[in-house]
């Protein structure tokens, strides 16, 4: 999620931190809310025919773009509505779909980042869809969103990080998991130096026999 950061520049921010507007250092640090890591466990709510599974993935990509707007096209609800879409794709191994590819556009609220403390350290909110398309079975998919804080960290050379929650969307999903149903916890690292991408996520997946 970091690419194209370095090289979007907000008119009259000021800021020289690609993308991100320049937030006002206080006398005290401001405290990001860490995301509320949602796992789910086998218990009795699980439907017939369905069984809960621990989930896991983990892979690399390369951020492609990054365009002022929203992902999906609709309003920027920032306060000053200023958003940016970030692209990305990649590779994965996940539990249950196997070898896969992914894609996600994930768009970043520029208005409202708070400042965390460290010298020009700061978190801005984003959220979007994640999708992972089994590359045996392109017909299996799963669709989830995510959301979380995404971060820039001046002591790591600016590079970029994104922490927060996932949620499989079933409307999302298709072929084996068009039903499937799961929440947990999603991480991502993004290098300023060349874009590469790096992602793992841990929770739970109702698998629902969609049959």
């Amino acid at each position: 999620m970091v690419l194209a950061f370095g090289f979007l520049v907000i008119p009259n921010s000021g800021c020289g931190h690609g993308i991100f507007p320049e937030v006002t250092p206080t006398t005290s640090a401001t405290t990001i809310p860490t995301s509320t890591i949602v796992t789910a466990s086998p218990s009795a709510t699980a439907t017939a025919g369905s069984t809960v599974e621990p989930f896991s993935m983990t892979g690399t990509g390369t951020e492609l773009n990054a365009a002022f707007g929203t992902c999906s096209g609709m309003g920027c609800a920032s306060s000053h509505g200023s958003c940016t879409c970030l692209t990305f794709s990649g590779t994965l191994d996940g539990s249950f779909i196997g070898k896969s590819n992914w894609s996600a556009g994930i768009t970043v609220n520029l208005d409202d980042c708070k400042n965390t403390g460290t010298p020009s350290g700061f978190c801005c909110v984003g959220d979007g869809l994640l999708t992972i398309t089994s590359a045996a079975a392109t017909a299996n998919t799963i669709g989830m969103s995510i959301a979380g804080a995404i971060c820039e960290n001046p002591e790591a050379s600016e590079d970029l990080s994104l922490g927060g929650n996932y949620k499989i969307l079933p409307s999302a999903s298709a072929g084996k998991f068009a039903q499937s149903t799961g929440t947990g916890n999603i991480n991502a690292f993004i290098a300023s130096s060349n874009s590469d991408t790096y992602l793992d996520a841990n929770g739970a997946i109702q698998l629902t026999s969609p049959f």
